[in-house]
């Protein structure tokens, strides 16, 4: 059991995941951009917009302790007040796991994170563990950097029919965690929070990138896919787990203003009261007594 709760926590951890972008534009006064002139003026001008929405698909493959897991997500978002400070997202998360899918309502601002699972409704601090799954901004506020030039030196430029200008690269793990260095560290920094954690070694590998912009110079497309292994040292033995996670965040008619609506706060339970106020219902269906060494 304690094995099965220690590959449950990564996993949420690992779902923190949701990369979101970089990308390309043109360079004024220039006939023809580099990829990196068109990678760095299409992240300053993406950066720049006050709302945004989002359409992502995420898969994460996980083999752990023999258990090989593939859970398919989908994220519908839209954001506003990303450069006026007040932050807000607004949208849905679907999900798929152990043959069951969900359907989740979620509401982020800059103090709480509101879950609808349809069923129960209760809201988490932005900044607790409980809330990583659902809070897309901090993801997206993590995920926004610019790659080196380096990097595109000697990469070409796809063109297509529409306009949209696709550059294609592959990452070095060196790259990755110098690029990526903020998502790399709230990995670790989340999977060594597990109470039962003593040691942890990742190591990036596969890291391949399409970044696509579209004829206005906006990022429309960005896909991500990468192999993670993490070892982990805990209560004295040792596990391995491999992860593939890829990533397809789709932009919907960027530069275009987006509006988010804040729910109706007082229908949302505390995430303490919420898990209260579940467990007696949990312990009548699981029968708990009956289960237990102790019990009749």
């Amino acid at each position: 059991m304690k094995r099965i709760r220690i590959a449950a926590l990564c996993l949420a951890f690992l779902m923190v995941v949701c990369l979101f972008f970089t990308g390309c534009s043109a360079k004024k006064g220039s006939t023809e951009a580099t990829a990196y002139q068109l990678v760095k003026s299409a992240v300053e001008k993406t950066q720049a917009l006050d709302s945004c929405q989002l359409d992502m698909d995420l898969t994460i493959k996980t083999s752990l302790l023999g258990m090989e897991m593939e859970v398919p997500m989908n994220y519908k978002m839209k954001m506003a007040g990303l450069k006026s400070g007040d932050v807000r997202a607004d949208g849905s998360i679907k999900m798929s796991a152990f043959g069951e899918t969900a359907d989740i309502g979620v509401y982020v601002d800059k103090q709480y994170v509101y879950v609808n699972t349809g069923e129960q409704k209760f809201k988490v601090k932005a900044d607790a563990t409980e809330a990583a799954t659902y809070n897309v901004i901090n993801t997206y506020d993590d995920m926004i950097q610019a790659l080196p030039e380096d990097v595109l030196k000697d990469v070409t430029i796809q063109k297509a029919d529409n306009g949209t200008r696709t550059v294609s690269v592959q990452l070095s793990e060196e790259k990755f965690n110098e690029v990526y260095k903020k998502f790399v560290s709230d990995v670790a920094e989340g999977a060594l929070s597990i109470e039962e954690t003593d040691s942890l070694n990742m190591k990036f590998a596969n890291i391949a990138l399409d970044i696509s912009v579209n004829k206005d110079g906006y990022i429309s497309e960005y896909k991500i896919a990468f192999d993670m292994d993490i070892k982990i040292g805990a209560e004295g033995l040792n596990y391995t787990q491999t992860v593939n996670i890829s990533s397809d965040c789709r932009y919907i008619d960027p530069g275009k203003d987006v509006t988010v609506e804040a729910p109706d706060s007082s229908e949302y339970d505390e995430y303490l009261d919420f898990i209260n106020d579940l467990l007696p219902d949990l312990e009548d269906e699981l029968d708990i007594d009956s289960l237990s060494p102790l019990g009749s």
